[in-house]
């Protein structure tokens, strides 16, 4: 499939508008001109990212390809939370986006106070034991 007719059978499923920069997982806003979807950025995060549809002003394509922005994480909790309820938003899947990240943050946060108690210190043993013997991959 060439990519011109790839990208127009795209603009009719807004799911589907996925390239190499963002795989949509899910739309959870979509008013006909504007998308707001949950899905995995290049770097393997999960990720809320928004665009306009093609047909529409703001035309969201660099050289034929699909552009995404994406969200900071720091920001996409503030805005779930500012759509739910709006019309055109799908709320049940916005509830469990919000959850899925403020997990996400608890989980964080729990690494790092564990991280400064020490209660990590054997995982860094551990690796510089690895190192030492020749065991450990460069990634």
């Amino acid at each position: 499939m060439s990519v011109t007719s790839m990208i127009k059978e795209t603009k009719s499923k807004p799911e589907n508008l996925s390239f190499d920069n963002y795989q949509v997982h899910q739309i959870i806003y979509n008013d006909g001109k504007f998308l707001i979807a949950w899905g995995q950025a290049k770097n393997k995060t999960m990720r809320i990212a928004m665009r306009w549809n093609h047909e529409h002003l703001g035309s969201s394509e660099t050289f034929n390809n699909t552009v995404w922005f994406q969200i900071p994480e720091t920001m996409s909790i503030f805005m779930l939370r500012s759509i739910l309820g709006v019309e055109f938003s799908h709320s049940e899947e916005i509830i469990k986006v919000i959850r899925d990240l403020e997990n996400g943050e608890k989980w964080d946060m729990q690494i790092e106070k564990d991280a400064e108690s020490g209660k990590l210190d054997f995982l860094i043993e551990e690796a510089i034991s690895e190192k030492k013997q020749g065991l450990l991959k460069e990634i």
